[in-house]
This record gives C-alpha cells, structure tokens and sequence, in this order.
C-alpha cells in the first residue's frame, strides 16, 4: 500500500465532522452514516500511518516520536467516539469529540517528527508504561472537558437560557450521566498521571545511575510535577467537597484541564524546537 500522510485520515474526519454537523444543524439524519463511515475510513488510514512509522522506528509508535505519541492521543479520541456514537446514535458527540482529534492531528504538526534511539528491553517497558499512562491520563484530560462543555451547555438548556439556535438543537445525555463521565474521566486522569508520574522518577533514577545528568529542578520536571499536583487537587475537591454544584465543577475540571494540556504541548513544542536546534 502506498505511503499514507497525516492529511489523508485528516480530511475523513473532517468530512466525518461535516456530516456531523450538518445532521446537528439541518436535522438532516441521513448525514449520520456518512459521518460514521468517514470516520472508520479516517481510523483505518490513521492506524496504517502509525503502524508505517512503527516499521520505520522499529518501536511503538508511543515511543517512537512526540509527533506520533499525539497521533496515538488523537486515535484514542476518535475511538471513544466511535464507542459513543454506535451506542447512542442519537447524541451528537462527535460535534465534540472529532473536533478534539482533529486538533490534536494539527498541533501534532509542531511536534519533533524523528524516531527516537532504540532502548534496552527493561527500558523499553518501563518507558511503554509511562509513555502509556500519560497518553491514557491525557485522553481523559479531553474527555473531562468534553463532558464539562456538554454539562454546561445541557445546564443552560434545561434553564432555558440557550440563546444559541444550533446548540439547542443538541440532544445530549441527562446531567446526571455527564456528572458520571466527568468523575470518571477525571479520576481515570489522577490514576494513570499517578503511573505516569511515578515511572518517570524511575526512569530518570536509572538514568542517574547510568552516568546521564538529571537535574530534579529541570524546567519540565517542575512542571509536570505542579500539573498532577493541580490535577490531584481538583479530584480530591470533586470527591471531598460536600453540596457541590455539578456547575461549578464542571467549570473547575474545565478550566483545570486546558490550563494543563496548554503547558504540556508547550513543554513539548519547546523539547521539540530544541531537539530540531541541537
């Protein structure tokens, strides 16, 4: 099969979301097998990329760059809307979610493109589990937020303060499902961040004890370090505080996440213009 480009499965799920919002806007319910079939097309060209820089690499495309370890976050995006639109066919959720994938394909542009050295087997393990912690905490960053953005939408809509004709045309689950995907998308993002977090301090001691200068007031330690605190702070505040509004929460978890995924593709924009540079 010939060589497949990121804009290839970029234009399906671009097409997927057209269909998606036309069925949104319009009301127009043919549009929504498109949509999913535009977006198993995208899925299938996206996994051949990874699986063609896997060949290349010689290792997961997890390890392989930050361009495909982004890659590997948007695949995830488009899967669990997938999951959602072939349960519930009727809820628009790719308004939401194929808009997340595609964004995440166009800030992966940026992202350092050069497959990494490969690693000893112990290390490549322990590396598979921290680059996969991270990517699965990162999924659930992107879940929260959806889940708080529908939250707060169907919020408005039930008060009847929806101003917004297309919007109000969205049908969207219950308050109490979207409180539901929120708590467990954010506690699935304190778990696996947890997992990340701890294995890359055994990555680094390793590290350490092969010679390579590891600094613990590195600019990028610091700062993943205060991002899972921030992110450990706001689960706690959800599962602690007593007559909490799911509002409030939702513009809390929301707010928490962009604030987090902003410093953490700036953190590795800059590991990559660095990397571009030496």
């Amino acid at each position: 099969m010939g060589q497949i480009s990121v804009i290839c499965f970029f234009s399906s799920y671009g097409l997927a979301f057209l269909g998606e919002a036309m069925y949104t806007v319009k009301q127009w319910k043919w549009t929504r097998l498109p949509a999913l079939a535009w977006t198993i097309i995208g899925l299938v060209l996206h996994t051949i990329y990874l699986l063609n820089r896997h060949e290349v690499s010689q290792l997961p495309p997890l390890l392989a760059s930050t361009h495909d370890w982004w890659l590997v976050l948007a695949w995830l995006a488009v899967v669990i809307y997938l999951v959602a639109a072939l349960r519930n066919p009727n809820q628009g959720l790719g308004i939401f979610l194929l808009p997340c994938a595609m964004l995440i394909i166009a800030l992966s542009f940026g992202l350092n493109h050069k497959t990494s050295q490969q690693l000893q087997s112990g290390q490549q393990f322990l590396t598979m589990l921290h680059a996969s912690s991270l990517v699965l905490g990162f999924a659930g960053l992107f879940t929260a937020i959806v889940t708080s953005i529908m939250y707060l939408i169907q919020h408005l809509k039930l008060k009847k303060q929806m101003k917004w004709t297309v919007l109000n045309r969205l049908e969207l689950p219950s308050l109490e499902k979207l409180v539901t995907w929120n708590h467990w998308s954010i506690t699935t993002v304190a778990i696996t961040l947890t997992i990340g977090l701890a294995t890359g301090v055994i990555l680094a001691i390793e590290r350490h004890n092969q010679g390579k200068a590891i600094s613990l007031v590195d600019p990028f330690i610091i700062s993943y370090l205060l991002m899972w605190a921030a992110l450990l702070a706001v689960y706690l505040w959800t599962i602690t505080r007593k007559n909490r509004s799911g509002r409030h929460i939702a513009f809390l978890t929301l707010w928490a996440c962009v604030f987090v995924l902003v410093i953490a593709y700036g953190l590795n924009l800059t590991s990559s213009f660095t990397t571009w540079h030496n």
